[in-house]
């Protein structure tokens, strides 16, 4: 049994900032440089969004799309965030929530550049990175895509 600090942090522009630090006590420690601190990186869904925004808005757009699923709270909850803070910037932003097991984003992604978008979001999961990418490069969209955390594979 091992005894530690957990420090939860957030990374970003190349700083770390510690939002969270506890002790804890573990009971199968494998790793013995672990022994006396525990690093855990990770990405709020709040922090994401606005992060994101603020990218999209200093590369100069004006006007984003989204493209989340209905339902998923992961996709919406990076919705509302980045729809927020790009808003607050002075941004506009539309949005498309789209059915789970939606196979065919071609309709999405027309919608996107008729509405002008400079930008497209699309805090998906990797089932639907891949569909959204091809189907860009399908159509010859040269739009930015931005995506959360999942689009890491």
């Amino acid at each position: 049994m091992g005894t530690g600090q957990i420090v939860i942090c957030l990374f970003d522009n190349g700083k770390f900032f510690v939002i969270q630090s506890c002790f804890f006590v573990q009971n199968h420690i494998r790793n013995t440089d672990l022994t006396n601190v525990m690093q855990h990186t990770c990405f709020l869904d709040d922090f994401q969004g606005a992060v994101l925004a603020n990218r999209a808005w200093a590369s100069g757009a004006k006007k984003a799309h989204i493209l989340a699923e209905l339902g998923n709270a992961y996709d919406l909850g990076l919705q509302k965030s980045f729809t927020d803070t790009f808003e607050a910037l002075g941004g506009t932003v539309t949005a498309d929530n789209f059915p789970a097991n939606t196979s065919d984003f071609s309709a999405y992604i027309a919608k996107a550049v008729s509405e002008g978008a400079e930008v497209i979001f699309a805090p998906t999961s990797i089932q639907y990175a891949q569909l959204i990418i091809q189907t860009t490069a399908a159509q010859n969209v040269t739009i930015p895509l931005m995506a959360g955390d999942t689009w890491d594979s």
